[in-house]
């Protein structure tokens, strides 16, 4: 029961806890007496009261309170202000401490958030005013376990993705492979999860330099070498030609170095093909040739039949001179 007593004496603000529909005792002291009166009926003077905590008994206790004497919230019930067992602690420090605690705690390491997990769990909302040392300790707690959290490391697994398609490369198979260089080079380790755009940029660094390499072109010397082989030949020396004319336009150009197994299997067509031709045989007859007339061969017939005439008539010629001779000498004798 908590009653306020006036200076009469008589009793004002008479409260008492009611319990499972029943009354506690209420006895009635006479003054200058210590009988008791079994029979007293508080139910005039006192009000059955449920929550003891309610702030209309705190109200009314104040508004009726005796000069120097303050009513104060006290943990199950009001109370004197320098009550400290029967007030409740000061939390004040703790509540600010919780409200200091990251809405996220999953960007944080385990380890960390554990810590701080197990200071506010140990936070206890009862303790008197007289633990107020124990609550103080309790929000310094949660406070430390905030100071100590460690944000979890960024995820560099693209950018160690990124890093192994550039290792796989050959560089020399490329015209310039610095920007893929220069790329993985930029990589900064130690970044935390709050930083992941950043790692994520360097990533895409390394995959887009790598997507822009171009191929060094392939080597077509071997192919131009047995180009101009074959273009030296006189395909009318051989009885078919046509195999290395197809292979010569067989060639594909513009091929790169990770091709140049093609392109050196084009230059083999064109040199096989060459090393299968088979001339033509030779003439048996002497001083007649393989090769076809050419333009103007006629004309040159004709004038060697004309010299054969011309020495044919001298001949004659030089046999009559010869004949006269003779037979004018003799006509002389």
């Amino acid at each position: 029961m908590i009653a306020h007593l006036t200076g009469t004496p008589t009793v004002a603000d008479c409260f008492y806890k009611e319990s499972d529909n029943g009354y506690r005792v209420i006895t009635k002291l006479d003054k200058g007496s210590l009988a008791i009166d079994t029979s007293f009926d508080p139910t005039p003077c006192a009000k059955a009261i449920t929550d003891f905590t309610d702030n209309d008994i705190l109200v009314s206790l104040q508004n009726n309170a005796s000069q120097g004497v303050v009513w104060v919230e006290g943990i199950e019930h009001p109370t004197f202000s320098w009550d400290l067992t029967n007030r409740l602690a000061d939390y004040t420090a703790v509540n600010v401490a919780l409200d200091k605690v990251p809405q996220d705690i999953s960007v944080y390491t385990d380890e960390t958030v554990s810590v701080l997990k197990q200071a506010i769990d140990s936070v206890d909302t009862s303790l008197s005013a007289a633990e107020q040392s124990k609550v103080d300790a309790m929000a310094q707690a949660i406070e430390d376990a905030i100071t100590v959290l460690q944000y979890k490391d960024a995820d560099y697994t693209k950018v160690d993705a990124a890093i192994a398609k550039a290792n796989a490369l050959n560089k020399d198979n490329y015209k310039d492979f610095t920007g893929v260089e220069a790329a993985v080079n930029a990589v900064t380790r130690g970044k935390n999860i709050t930083e992941q755009t950043e790692v994520d940029a360097m990533a895409k660094a390394i995959e887009d330099a790598i997507a822009a390499l171009q191929y060094k072109d392939a080597d077509y010397t071997k192919v131009d070498a047995a180009i101009a082989k074959a273009n030296a030949l006189n395909k009318n020396d051989y009885k078919d030609f046509s195999g290395v004319e197809t292979a010569v336009k067989a060639v594909v150009r513009g091929k790169n170095i990770t091709e140049q197994s093609e392109v050196d299997k084009m230059a083999k067509a064109i040199e096989d093909a060459i090393a299968a031709l088979e001339k033509k045989p030779a003439s048996t007859k002497p001083g007649t040739s393989d090769k076809s007339p050419q333009t103007g061969d006629s004309s040159n017939i004709v004038l060697w039949i004309s010299l054969l005439f011309a020495s044919g008539g001298a001949a004659i010629g030089t046999m009559v001179v010869s004949r006269k001779k003779k037979y004018n000498v003799s006509s002389k004798i």
